[in-house]
C-alpha cells in the first residue's frame, strides 16, 4: 500500500523537501563541476555523466568523493593586457 505523503506531519514534509532539495543542489553542482573538468581520459567525462543523470543524488554523492580526483579544472590563463602607448619621438608629417 503506497504512503501517501498528505497523512505525514508537517515536520516531516519539511524534512523530505529539504533532503530532496539536498541532493538536487548536490546533483546540478557535480553535474557542473564534471562538465567543466578535463579527464585523463576523454571517455571518463562520458562515463561520470552517464552516471551522473541515472543515478542522480547518490551517484552525486559518489562523484564529488571519486570523480573529481580523476579531472582537474582548465588552467585559464589571464587576458593580456594592452601594451602602454609611448610616445613617439618623430614630430607628425
Amino acid at each position: 500500500m503506497p504512503a501517501d505523503i498528505s497523512s505525514a506531519g508537517p515536520i516531516s514534509q519539511v524534512m523530505g523537501a529539504l533532503v530532496f532539495g539536498a541532493f538536487l543542489i548536490t546533483w546540478v553542482v557535480a553535474l557542473l563541476d564534471c562538465l567543466a573538468r578535463d579527464f585523463d581520459l576523454p571517455d571518463d567525462k562520458w562515463k561520470w555523466l552517464l552516471a551522473l543523470v541515472l543515478t542522480t543524488g547518490v551517484g552525486a554523492v559518489i562523484y564529488l568523493f571519486l570523480g573529481r580526483a580523476h579531472g582537474e579544472l582548465p588552467k585559464y590563463a589571464p587576458p593580456a593586457e594592452d601594451p602602454p602607448i609611448v610616445p613617439s619621438s618623430k614630430p607628425f608629417p
